[in-house]
């Protein structure tokens, strides 16, 4: 295990992350791996501070070569695959995605978004077929997180398949946030779009 001067620097630049300061939370990573190189929450926090400095690729390769050295949790396997849909590299996300759906026993919410971010990081650059797949694989993962299953059926009425879109959306309206105002709106626009 880490020392608690090496775990204290990586809280510290966690909660840098969420305040908006990823070059701080970057430093001290590099900080924490420079005493403690396989300390994979140091190398896990380097990668998000990397990809919160708009370095997706580089993000990618941190976890890439952390790999080498030890079986990832789904967790930062779902973070690679959110960094390579960032990157436009569908196949390694698909693949990503396929390795932390395999290691996730229990319900993940955290990994599950990190999964529907992907998607829909892929579906902005209009490669639908593999965006719904990674959404599927965000249902797996966590069966309860509403807005992929808002997102499926979304796809499901564009096809024409309402009774699909309705399923979906039964299935997202207990996951959703009622403080979410953009995933409600979608839910009441599917259901009006379903005549519901």
């Amino acid at each position: 295990p880490p020392s608690d001067e090496v775990t204290s620097l990586g809280k510290r630049g966690e909660s840098l992350l969420p305040a908006g300061d990823p070059t701080g939370a970057l430093h001290l990573a590099e900080a924490a791996l420079s005493a403690a190189p396989l300390y994979l929450r140091a190398v896990q926090l380097k990668a998000d501070s990397l990809f919160a400095l708009g370095d997706a690729a580089h993000a990618l390769g941190t976890l890439t070569d952390a790999a080498r050295e030890r079986a990832l949790p789904p967790l930062s396997l779902a973070r690679m695959c959110e960094f390579a849909a960032a990157i436009g590299d569908e196949r390694r996300a698909l693949e990503l995605a396929t390795q932390a759906r395999a290691r996730t026993s229990d319900r993940d919410p955290t990994t599950a978004r990190h999964l529907l971010a992907a998607a829909r990081t892929l579906l902005a650059r209009g490669r639908a077929t593999p965006a719904l797949h990674l959404a599927r694989s965000a249902t797996v993962v966590d069966p309860k997180l509403g807005d992929a299953w808002l997102l499926l059926g979304r796809d499901a009425l564009a096809r024409g398949d309402s009774a699909q879109a309705g399923r979906a959306r039964s299935r997202a309206t207990p996951g959703l946030d009622p403080a979410h105002g953009v995933s409600n709106r979608e839910a009441g626009e599917l259901a009006l779009a379903l005549g519901d």
